[in-house]
């Protein structure tokens, strides 16, 4: 959505940025429009998927670890805990270092 929305805006400044990618807050700069539409569209979509992915990798592990306690034996829960808790430690490490990156970076346009 924020992507149709930024297609559409008319730029009238220098159509370069001095950027590695092109990042939506530094082409918003470009536009001679009103960018509140888009920065609104932006922002929900962020939100969302913000709340939505860890909610859903949360809900996924609590399943897990249902199923890990069904396992009879002491080894074998032993040993899908010691795989389930690898996995967990990753996953909070991507999350942690993208938190950092979004949210703890200075912005500059």
């Amino acid at each position: 959505m924020p992507l149709t929305l930024t297609v559409r805006l008319p730029y009238c400044k220098p159509h370069e940025l001095k950027h590695y990618f092109c990042d939506l807050a530094p082409l918003l700069s470009l536009a001679c429009a009103d960018v509140t539409p888009v920065n609104t569209a932006n922002q929900s979509a962020s939100t969302i998927a913000t709340l939505f992915i860890p909610i859903f990798i949360l809900l996924m592990y609590i399943i897990i670890i249902y199923s890990i306690m069904k396992i009879k034996t002491k080894q074998g829960r032993s040993k899908a805990f010691s795989t389930c808790s690898s996995h967990l430690s990753t996953v909070i490490l991507f999350f942690s270092s993208v938190f950092c990156c979004l949210c703890c970076a200075k912005r500059t346009a």
